[in-house]
This record gives C-alpha cells, structure tokens and sequence, in this order.
C-alpha cells in the first residue's frame, strides 16, 4: 500500500488535507481518498479600560467543517508529456502531461506537474497554446474554447502544428512567448517523456457538512458515486477532483465503464474549471 498526503506544492487548494491510499496491481487497483476542510473564525473583544484584546473572552463567530471519503477502483496508462525549458515564464519550465478525459474542441489537453498551466491546442490559429489557471494569472480552461471570450490566448504558443499529434509540442522553432503584451521569438528546450494517467472510480462516497454562525448551527450529509482523474509524472501526483458525493453536480460525474467518457464537463460545472490538488509521499519521520 502507498500513502500521498496534501495539499502539497505550490499550488492553492480549499482542502485543509487530504490521504490518498493505493492498492497498486500491474494495471490499476483499489484506492481510498479522505478530504477534509475546516475554517474558523474568532472574535475578541476589546478591553473598554485597557484598549487591547481580551484573550480570554475569545470565541468562535463561524466555524465549517467539511469531511469527504471516495473508496473505490483505479486504472493505471502509460501516457505521454513533454517537459518544456527556457521560457521566461517560469511556470512554464515544466513537464506536461497528457490528460485524454479535459478537452478543448474535442482534442485532450496537456497538464503541468503542478496542474497550475495546461496545452491546448488552438484551432483558430493551429497551433498549441500554454495557458494556466486563473490562480496564476492565467484565463481557465473553459475560458479558452472556440467562441469563448478568451479563445486562442495563452502564455506562449508553439509553431504551426497539426492538432491531432504532439510532434509540434516538441518542434523548438516556431515558439513564442508573450512578454508585456508583445508576441517574442523565442527557442525553448523540449523534451519527450513519460507520465501515468489515473482513471479513479469511487463507488462509495459519502460527505459530512456542518457549519455555525454564531449560535445557529446546521449539518448536512450526502451519499454517491464518483469519477475523476489524475496524473502522475514522478512521485506527486495531480488530482482533478471531482464534486462532493450527494451534490448535484455530483450525479452527473459518472464514467462509463470502459474508462472512455469526457470528465471536462462533470469537473468544471461548479467552477468553470477544475479542481486541482497536489499529493506527494509523507515526510518521514526522524
């Protein structure tokens, strides 16, 4: 059994922590994933004779805990990345990998290790683009689709290229990079490499909710199935995670069988685009 632990890297997550077991077989296994979120709010009152703080008379204004267990199957495929170096976005001097279930135009999408910027390729222009999520400054993937308001836009693009091959990914001439709003030439080093694909389909999912706002208090519990994806280039692996269990967008986030069904969809309802998280192997202890 192996154990990841997040969120890690430097990327933003909603999620507090996270456990990820895996069951590992030749091609795939059993997994079980825990998420929990939890966020507290104080107040302290202020001294009327003193000015300062009473720590003593500190207390909780609004409080959420939010609790997530997915166990279920996984399948494991070879897929392949390219690994990108001299650009003057630093985001960009990574590895990308290829994620068949997030698509842009129908074509997959290529993903960083910390699933902060993502390839598409760009019709209009036929040519690949390097965009990111909005956390890093960059448009979103549903923001970057035909007839969307920031089709064909991007950190930097390769030369002409045709779509359905990832040779242009890896061609040096032809590469620009925006800098300052002004389209540059510029020479990268590309590399062809290798990362796993992770199709997890969790058959049993459950979420606890509760939250307090002063001294009004609710909880919450929802039940369901669930798919979502990840990507593994060494030893962190990226999570697309997918809606809570017993959400609404949660029944919509099922894969067929054979592994073959979209997930762009059912994980960018809520957000628009996906939600990532970063696990790696916990720290040993001294």
């Amino acid at each position: 059994m192996e154990q990841l632990v997040g969120p890690a890297g430097k990327g933003r997550s909603g999620w507090t922590s996270a456990l990820l077991e895996l069951n590992p077989t030749r091609s795939g296994g059993s997994f079980s994933l825990e998420l929990w979120r939890f966020w507290e709010q104080f107040q302290e009152p202020i001294s009327l004779s003193t000015g300062t703080f009473e720590t003593k008379a500190r207390r909780s204004v609004c409080r959420e805990d939010v609790r997530v267990a997915l166990s279920g199957h996984y399948k494991l495929t070879e897929v392949p990345a390219v690994r990108l170096a001299g650009f003057c976005e630093a985001g960009l001097n990574q590895a990308f990998a290829l994620a068949t279930g997030l698509t842009v135009s129908g074509l997959p999408t290529w993903w960083s290790e910390d699933g902060q910027y993502f390839m598409y390729y760009a019709e209009q222009y036929q040519h690949w683009k390097v965009n990111g999520l909005r956390a890093v400054g960059g448009d979103g993937l549903a923001a970057v689709g035909p007839g969307k308001k920031r089709a064909g836009c991007g950190f930097a693009h390769s030369g002409q290229a045709d779509g359905r091959s990832p040779a242009g990914l890896l061609q040096a001439a032809g590469w620009f990079e925006v800098d300052d709003g002004e389209w540059l030439s510029v020479t990268p080093s590309t590399f062809s490499s290798r990362a796993w694909s992770f199709r997890f389909q969790a058959e049993k999912g459950s979420t606890e909710e509760s939250a307090a706002l002063g001294d009004v208090r609710a909880a919450s519990s929802g039940s369901g199935s669930a798919a979502f994806c990840g990507l593994r280039h060494s030893k962190a692996l990226l999570l697309f995670l997918p809606p809570k269990p017993g959400s609404e967008a949660a029944q919509d986030c099922l894969i067929a069988q054979d592994g073959a069904t979209a997930l762009d969809d059912q994980l960018m309802k809520e957000t628009g685009e996906p939600e990532v998280m970063t696990l790696q192997p916990p720290k040993s202890k001294l």
